[in-house]
């Protein structure tokens, strides 16, 4: 898998791992398990309550929390659903910063070619792509990243016991 390198204005490389297929195939299915769970309670909670859908309005009202699951979920936790949550995957622009709306927007809409509805031309294309994007991430500049293990990463502070009140920093190659 081949690591996404960004060079910052500050020269500070950044490295981005792209998620696997198999991270973003595992995700997905939980997603669908938590669609599935809220459409299956929302059936029995009509039933018990004898309630029907009277309009096409209600059934949206019903149904929009299913639709718009991803890009809710992508929106309101920082390129993350309940599935990228547990496989520590997130939505990055491709320059490694936060996605727009309008890119989390173009992500959604881009999922019906994506999915079951054209024979998930998605998995191909995540397979084929250096990135491992999907139609969707192509069309927005995005990409999904592996999160990093910050947890691993210490400063030790004992490499910083030369500096005193009075330290001055010289610069030989300035003389």
């Amino acid at each position: 898998m081949a690591n996404s390198t960004i060079v910052t204005g500050g020269f500070v490389r950044i490295e981005q791992t792209p998620a696997s297929i198999s991270d973003r195939i595992f995700a997905v299915l939980i997603d669908y398990g938590v669609c599935f769970c809220y459409a299956v309670g929302v059936v029995q909670l009509f039933t018990k309550l004898n309630l029907s859908v009277h309009s096409f309005v209600e059934f949206l009202l019903w149904v929009s929390p299913v639709l718009f699951y991803p890009l809710y979920m992508e929106v309101f936790n920082g390129g993350r659903t309940l599935g990228k949550m547990v496989m520590k995957t997130r939505v990055v622009m491709a320059d490694g910063s936060t996605p727009s709306l309008g890119a989390y927007l173009l992500r959604w809409l881009l999922i019906i070619p994506d999915g079951p509805m054209i024979c998930y031309l998605g998995v191909l294309f995540v397979a084929i792509t250096k990135r491992n994007q999907r139609i969707g991430d192509l069309a927005a500049g995005t990409m999904v990243v592996k999160e990093g293990k910050y947890k691993n990463y210490r400063v030790n502070l004992d490499e910083y016991d030369y500096l005193t009140k009075d330290y001055k920093p010289t610069y030989p190659q300035a003389d």
